[in-house]
């Protein structure tokens, strides 16, 4: 209960010091990495607009990746993406994510719940 309400009040100030242009998300490892573990996050993105980008940046600025589909029709789902994440990107255990939504003409803003479905940590086998 303790560390619930310590995380709750870390994202809230997390939010509070980076301002109202992204959604600050908060994952945290199962377990500490074993050898040949890996650890990514998935995102379900929604309806996006027209030449929309989610872009996605650690806590500390260090760029994940970027969701920007291209093809796909007016109000279709873009579907789900998967970005790695190096082990060194987590502080005990936990990285904070923070997602904002830039298109052209339009102010860097967090993405809307349409938008950003869903944001899991997932951790497995490495690939080679």
């Amino acid at each position: 209960m303790v560390a619930r309400l310590a995380l709750t009040a870390l994202v809230l100030l997390a939010s509070a010091a980076l301002g109202d242009d992204a959604r600050v998300v908060v994952l945290t490892l199962p377990h500490a990495l074993a050898a040949g573990e890996e650890a990514s996050v998935r995102i379900d993105a929604g309806v996006l607009a027209k030449a929309a980008a989610i872009s996605v940046h650690t806590g500390d600025g260090i760029y994940v990746g970027t969701i920007q589909p291209f093809g796909i029709r007016e109000n279709q789902i873009a579907g789900g993406y998967t970005f790695h994440l190096p082990a060194g990107l987590f502080h005990e255990g936990r990285v904070s994510l923070r997602l904002s939504v830039t298109q052209y003409g339009a102010a860097q803003r967090p993405p809307s719940a349409q938008e950003v479905r869903g944001v899991r940590l997932v951790v497995g086998k490495m690939v080679k």
